[in-house]
């Protein structure tokens, strides 16, 4: 096992309020523990409850869904508030989403989300993320983006500039704008680009060996895998030199102008790039088996944990969305004993028969809907 250095300090979710919040008029979590169980029948709003934390501590949703959307039909404002504390302070963060818009407030005051990253991280694991091995390269990078954004608030700037000149490239090729304009904006790209791309390599440097050593304990040492990032714009020789990168991607950008003009659309760039899962020497996606796919995630996941932690020193939520029943009994064994009852985690079901006695005794079970909470 990898070490990492314990925080004896970490943040704690103490509670957590939802108001009019998609299906929900009002519902109140208090004194939440290490490990809290929520479990129901299917659309009671399980996932929901877990949204809403996400949504407070990791600052997005892993549903694809507008702002609006978040608000309860027939009312204009929606709010998720919550209590955070360790030994030497108390805070209170609120969402509020009006207009269509979130807006958060730290202690009654404003604040930008990017104020925010970092301090209450999460990792989340629904179970579209079981399609991440053989999934599009598209998901894997968002789940590497999602997480770098954690981590640094570089991260999350560089990858907001990256896409909002993406999204205006795109546009000026669709209106066949003249060479010397777009080559300009080729520049600009070619530079935040490269920022870019060297965040991402870097962090993929800094989860392998996690996901290495903990899928090593899941395959029991019989198989090894590791994680590739291949831009989409030739081979770098070395990864950590800007200026390198900047001239690489240029050149890129120069030679592929008429495919673009052609395709009106940018084709270059960290948007497009691959992101690899090797296994045993195969690329996962075309060889890894259902079972080896699932171990994969199961290390990655594990892997973002601990990297979290290292970095921050901060252990992050778990939120774990019916996941429990696409993990064999094996699996789910590795899940729960890297939990091991010190991690703040929160986790949806249908059946609590996937949880053995031990680890139900440690838990609080809430059984939704609760009266009242709903319509």
């Amino acid at each position: 096992m990898i070490n990492v250095e314990q925080s004896q300090d970490n943040l704690h979710l103490d509670s957590v309020e939802l108001l009019s919040f998609r299906n929900y008029n009002h519902l109140l979590l208090e004194q939440l523990g290490n490990l809290t169980i929520f479990v129901g029948k299917n659309a009671v709003g399980k996932t929901t409850v877990l949204e809403a934390i996400q949504l407070i501590s990791a600052l997005k949703s892993f549903r694809a869904t507008q702002s609006s959307h978040l608000v309860k039909k027939g009312n204009n404002v929606a709010a998720v508030e919550a209590k955070i504390s360790n030994s030497s302070r108390l805070l209170e963060e609120k969402m509020v989403v009006e207009e269509g818009k979130r807006k958060y407030y730290l202690n009654g005051k404003p604040k930008q989300i990017k104020d925010l990253k970092g301090m209450l991280p999460a990792v989340v694991f629904v179970p579209d993320d079981l399609g991440l091995v053989k999934g599009s390269n598209a998901q894997r990078r968002s789940s590497l983006d999602s997480l770098g954004t954690q981590l640094s608030k570089n991260f999350y700037a560089v990858k907001l500039d990256y896409q909002r000149l993406i999204k205006q490239k795109n546009q000026l090729l669709k209106d066949a704008v003249n060479k010397e304009y777009l080559a300009s904006m080729n520049e600009v790209i070619a530079k935040v680009g490269a920022q870019y791309y060297v965040h991402r390599s870097v962090l993929c440097s800094k989860i392998k060996p996690y996901l290495e050593q903990y899928y090593s304990q899941i395959s029991n040492g019989s198989e090894r895998v590791e994680l590739c990032y291949l831009p989409s714009w030739g081979t770098v020789e070395d990864s950590a030199n800007r200026e390198h990168i900047q001239r690489l991607l240029q050149d890129s950008l120069d030679q592929r102008e008429e495919e673009e003009r052609a395709r009106k659309k940018s084709v270059v760039g960290p948007h497009t790039d691959d992101i690899q899962f090797i296994l045993d020497g195969e690329n996962a996606l075309h060889f890894a088996s259902q079972g080896q796919q699932r171990s994969i995630v199961l290390a990655y996941k594990m892997a973002e944990a601990s990297l979290i932690q290292e970095i921050l020193g901060q252990k992050p939520l778990l939120l774990l969305d019916d996941v429990m029943s696409e993990l064999d009994e094996h699996r789910r064994s590795c899940f729960v004993d890297f939990i091991g009852g010190k991690t703040q985690t929160f986790i949806t079901t249908t059946n609590l028969s996937y949880f053995d006695d031990s680890l139900l005794k440690d838990a609080e079970v809430i059984k939704l809907p609760i009266e009242d909470c709903c319509p």
